[in-house]
């Protein structure tokens, strides 16, 4: 009824659009995994992923591992069964 008349050579009119809706499907698809893409590489780049887990599990291990909120390598410092602290009368050392 309101269908939009493209010409081509002479009066021939365009009546067909069987086509286009998967012409449409496949732009889409082409841009979606465009950005798809374009997003993965940002990700990987700036290791946003990587921060997001070992920053917090940093201080999650030395709680872990020795009942101390600081990165590992300093709360094996303070384990209350490392051997310079078993025997001390002052137990913040």
């Amino acid at each position: 009824m309101f269908a939009a008349k493209t010409q081509f050579s002479g009066n021939k009119t365009l009546r067909n659009n069987k086509g286009q809706i998967l012409i449409e499907f496949v732009l889409l698809g082409v841009v979606a995994i465009g950005l798809l893409a374009v997003g993965v590489r940002i990700i990987r780049e700036k290791k946003i992923t990587q921060s997001l887990t070992q920053g917090p599990w940093e201080k999650t291990a030395g709680m872990i591992e020795s009942g101390s909120w600081n990165p590992p390598a300093i709360a094996r410092q303070s384990h209350p069964n490392r051997p310079q602290r078993m025997l001390s009368h002052d137990p913040k050392k």
